[in-house]
């Protein structure tokens, strides 16, 4: 009988060191847990070039808890299926509009040449070609990657109060065992 008793206490002390053990992992590494979103602002105030037949995009970013607005550029290739957010594109210096053409942007495409649709207060544009619309754009939305940092850097930490929360649920119920007779 008293077999049975330890059995089942170990069978419990094995079932909490199951689900209390790596909580403290866990949690640090839910996504998005410290990263920071960053989105187009508002006004995005996108302004759109091209070389040639790729566009360039300009724009207005936000981060997630500032106010300060951040002008962002960077190139879209026409030839590839257009990114759904969340995306980062690889960005680049806002200068690289000086030796660009500008693409008018209006409510409305233009009949002839390249132009841009843009609607007030969007986070996206269409693209025209001779008023044929090339492609729709969102503008990125991204969470940044100083919350990945975070986490590596306090795994460890993490680890070891996981470790240290196994250890204490074993020696509890050990200690619980010992003293209601069950370590004879």
């Amino acid at each position: 009988m008293r077999t049975g008793i330890v059995f089942v206490r170990l069978g419990l002390a094995l079932a909490a060191l199951t689900l209390l053990s790596g909580c403290a992992t866990k949690t640090l590494w839910e996504e998005n847990h410290f990263g920071h979103d960053h989105e187009p602002g508002t006004p995005a105030n996108v302004a759109l070039f091209r070389k040639e037949a790729r566009p360039f995009v300009v724009y207005d970013e936000r981060k997630e808890g500032s106010n300060k607005i951040r002008r962002r550029a960077y190139w879209i290739n026409p030839e590839a299926p257009v990114t759904p957010n969340p995306h980062r594109p690889d960005f680049v210096s806002v200068a690289t509009t000086n030796a660009l053409t500008t693409i008018p942007i209006g409510t409305v495409p233009e009949p002839a040449g390249w132009s841009a649709v843009v609607l007030p207060e969007a986070h996206d544009f269409s693209l025209y070609v001779d008023g044929v619309r090339t492609g729709n754009y969102d503008l990125p939305v991204y969470i940044d990657a100083q919350g990945r940092i975070v986490q590596v850097v306090f795994t460890p930490f993490a680890l070891v109060v996981d470790a240290t929360i196994g250890a204490l649920v074993v020696a509890a119920f050990g200690a619980f065992a010992m003293a209601s007779g069950g370590g004879h």
